[in-house]
């Protein structure tokens, strides 16, 4: 009982994971999910691009002397390590390209640092593996749920059935404007490269989410790490919930020209296009779907919004890492307006929905110590209760 009252996203994952099969045949769709798409997408791509945050993060935000300076120690104490490393870094990045090039520079420093911290010792590294496991599995089995139950609503509900409610309290917002009309105009007038840089910014905020289970799992532990995906979760399920009870896509859905204006090289075209195809395919009478998949029709609330919030609040004890996050948040807000996923009102309903599922959590008040905070709290034995400083900055390649 008090996990429920501390932790009751346990609860509303295990009743709407225990609803699914029954909602599926009730709105006469096959259940299926497509396995074979998701595993790859998000244990191998987010996982990927979650690493390079992570380290971009711990760098901002950490302290020095658990992470530059022992990295550096490591290699002034072999300097031949040095000069290889400088050219693996310049095949990567000529290789793979600027991003691809820092993903796999990124997860070379974490493994060679983890075996030398750890002194390759197998028991220690499967520890700190294992503390960010259930966190990371918990949040893509809970990411499947939402995605399925996205199908079911559309399935049985005109997906955007309130999108003319939302319009017209935008158009109160903007004094007769839409997102629409002002992407539209914006488009024109932007530069190409402005515009792609909005799609990376606006893809790039899953980022945040897979860098922060990394940061919390291993800086505050695996059960905080959980309540903060649980948060994430929850509000997720309200999203779902006010889409059952005032279903909308979005002004892609409902812009007559949108696809006209819209800049077809940007991938948004085609994802956007998708959206409509599968919402249209699950509103007809015959009920068409194939698999689940990342399957995600809400506009009202902007989830993409209320999660960043939920990061802001879990990571909040490391001033420079919000600060950090403060400055994308920024830029993020005006990306997803200008890609036209969004509506105004639903970046406020994102807002308040992510402060409900921080309430409804309390848990997620809880804040490690300033020591907790700096250093990982993963043990190396709970006999011995060594801090992970300890190991991170006392191996024997970490002095000069």
């Amino acid at each position: 009982m008090n996990r429920i009252r501390t932790d009751p996203h346990y609860f509303l994952s295990g009743a709407l994971g225990a609803a699914i099969f029954p909602c599926f045949k009730v709105a006469h769709l096959p259940f299926s999910i497509n396995w074979q798409r998701l595993v790859p997408l998000y244990w191998v791509g987010l996982t990927e691009r979650a690493v390079l945050a992570a380290v971009i993060l711990a760098v901002i935000g950490l302290p020095a002397r658990s992470t530059v300076r022992p990295l550096w120690s490591h290699f002034m104490a072999q300097k031949a390590r040095l000069f290889f490393f400088a050219v693996f870094i310049a095949w990567a990045l000529w290789k793979f390209g600027t991003h691809a090039g820092l993903i796999l520079i990124a997860i070379a420093i974490v493994s060679t640092e983890l075996i030398d911290r750890t002194q390759g010792d197998i028991k220690t590294i499967g520890r700190f593996i294992r503390s960010v496991i259930p966190p990371a599995l918990y949040f893509f089995l809970g990411l499947i749920l939402v995605f399925a139950y996205n199908d079911v609503i559309a399935a049985v509900k005109d997906p955007g059935g309130y999108d003319w409610l939302f319009l017209r309290i935008d158009s109160y917002i903007l004094h007769g404007h839409t997102i629409s009309s002002l992407a539209h105009t914006a488009s024109l007038k932007l530069p190409s490269g402005l515009l792609s840089f909005s799609e990376t910014v606006y893809y790039g905020m899953f980022d945040q989410i897979g860098a922060a289970i990394l940061v919390i799992s291993l800086c505050q532990g695996t059960k905080q790490a959980l309540r903060f995906v649980g948060t994430v979760l929850t509000a997720y399920y309200l999203g779902l919930l006010l889409f059952y009870l005032w279903p909308s896509m979005g002004p892609f859905y409902t812009c007559p020209d949108h696809f006209t204006h819209f800049p077809q090289w940007l991938s948004t075209y085609a994802s956007q296009q998708g959206e409509i195809w599968k919402a249209k395919l699950l509103s007809s009478p015959y009920r068409g779907l194939s698999k689940v998949d990342t399957d995600y029709f809400i506009a009202f609330p902007c989830l993409h919004l209320a999660q960043p919030l939920i990061v802001l609040w879990f990571m909040r004890r490391w001033k420079r890492i919000v600060l950090c996050l403060v400055a994308y948040d920024l830029i993020l807000v005006p990306a997803i307006l200008l890609l036209e996923w969004h509506y105004v009102i639903d970046l406020l309903g994102g807002v308040v929905v992510a402060v409900i599922a921080i309430l409804l959590n309390p848990g997620s008040y809880a804040v490690p110590s300033a020591r907790e905070a700096s250093v990982p709290e993963a043990r190396l034995d709970t006999k011995q209760q060594e801090s992970f400083e300890t190991v991170m900055c006392n191996s024997p390649l970490s002095s000069p």
